[in-house]
């Protein structure tokens, strides 16, 4: 008897944790999947783009439905939303006992990559890849995205660029390329925007003190005067102790 004793309070204990298991699932599976968007369209083909975008990563967050909700996590929200495409992930909310918030934002068309088949290759204003089209056109202005020849890390040179656009208060409406060449001889890489204006703006070994870098282009640029932003370059450079040195388009260099 002891030992039936002790197998009922074990099969009973064992049908509870079965029962609880099963309603915590029940009662925790995701039923209500609500997506947000942050747009910055006006234009209707940009926001086509992104309701095509937002429609594909709802679909994809669908297959959340029915998934406990204790077990789902940030990571598996955002690998659901495409990596490419106008609509980037923002964050994730989970609000028990069933519902998933996510918040999704529009990817600017910013600079564009001429690939071997003659496309270029669009991408956002954090260096992320968004879509291949055969004319340079952005999506929301009509304007062209900045041209970009470079190999390596897109992201390097988005990130260089943002601090352009922070200090002249514009990027695509003023700078027409962007260039980066590696020069064995000096061992140094060049960063160089070239300006609709006519002149381009140079950053030395450009992964050292770019923000710096750009800041002291910027302000050497304000002071030209007009003619001499029509061609030429402008250039800054640093020494081992970090000093900033300006190269004018004539030639003369000076400390920042």
């Amino acid at each position: 008897m002891k030992y039936i004793r002790r197998a009922i309070v074990i099969i009973l204990a064992a049908v509870f944790i079965a029962a609880a298991a099963i309603g915590v699932s029940v009662v925790f599976a995701v039923r209500n999947i609500n997506v947000a968007t942050v747009s910055y369209s006006s234009a209707a083909v940009g926001s086509e783009n992104f309701s095509a975008s937002v429609e594909t990563a709802k679909t994809e967050l669908s297959s959340l439905s029915g998934k406990n909700l204790l077990g789902v996590t940030s990571s598996d929200i955002s690998s659901l939303v495409p990596s490419d495409g106008y609509a980037r992930f923002v964050s994730a909310e989970k609000v028990y006992p069933c519902t998933v918030n996510v918040t999704l934002e529009e990817r600017l068309e910013t600079f564009a990559v001429l690939s071997e088949d003659g496309k270029y290759l669009v991408y956002d204003e954090q260096g992320a890849y968004i879509t291949a089209k055969v004319e340079n056109i952005n999506n929301l202005d009509g304007c062209p995205n900045v041209i970009v020849s470079a190999e390596g890390s897109l992201e390097e040179i988005a990130a260089v660029a943002g601090y352009f656009g922070e200090e002249f208060s514009a990027l695509r409406s003023v700078v027409e390329s962007i260039t980066v060449t590696t020069y064995a001889a000096q061992d140094s890489t060049v960063l160089a925007f070239r300006l609709y204006c006519g002149i381009t703006l140079r950053l030395v070994d450009y992964a050292v003190y770019p923000q710096e870098k750009v800041k002291a282009l910027h302000t050497a640029f304000q002071s030209l005067d007009d003619y001499a932003k029509t061609g030429g370059e402008l250039s800054c450079h640093s020494d081992s102790s970090g000093q900033l040195y300006i190269t004018l388009p004539g030639g003369s260099i000076y400390k920042v």
